[in-house]
């Protein structure tokens, strides 16, 4: 009976308190995916063979593979499935659409970018010399707002057809 009227009164106030938390670091990671995902509507995939499925491949460990993984169960990329793979070296992100390198990763960027078995494939970065580094798009964020960047330059030096409304998109486009 004791512990009922505790309950009863420690619920509604712990209730409150849970609902003003202060958002936990993992939810970027699924903003940071939504934002991968929306990404693929803004490039050309047509040279992907059509018995082939959409490869986003994340270079390391990090908290968007989970992410990522609970969007490919629900969604496609024009009609081809999402695969999620966890990649550790340059040569096995041959045969990705899209790698995504994580802060903690970005030594790695340049090895990527240099790869020309890897020109058709979007680089995304989440540091602030992403860009510089050579990546596609770099993740950032600005006042708690997640927003990116474009390497324009380096999208047509490797010959990755885009939409310009993802230059309008960006918050800026080198």
């Amino acid at each position: 009976m004791f512990l009922r009227r505790v309950l009863v009164v420690l619920l509604p106030v712990l209730s409150f308190f849970y609902a003003f938390r202060s958002p936990i670091a993992t939810d970027e990671y699924a903003v940071k995916a939504m934002f991968v995902y929306n990404f693929t509507k803004y490039f050309d995939w047509s040279h992907i063979e059509s018995k082939n499925d959409f490869v986003i491949s994340v270079y390391g460990n990090s908290t968007i593979n989970k992410y990522l993984k609970e969007i490919s169960l629900r969604k496609s990329i024009n009609g081809k499935n999402i695969v999620i793979k966890t990649i550790y070296s340059a040569s096995e992100a041959i045969g990705s659409q899209i790698v995504f390198i994580p802060e903690n990763e970005s030594a790695i960027l340049s090895n990527l970018v240099e790869n020309s078995e890897l020109k058709s494939v979007v680089l995304i970065a989440e540091e602030k010399n992403g860009i510089k580094k050579g990546g596609h798009l770099n993740l950032i964020t600005i006042d708690g707002k997640m927003r990116f960047e474009l390497n324009e330059t380096a999208l047509n030096r490797d010959g990755i057809n885009f939409s310009k409304d993802l230059v309008v998109l960006a918050i800026k486009s080198y």
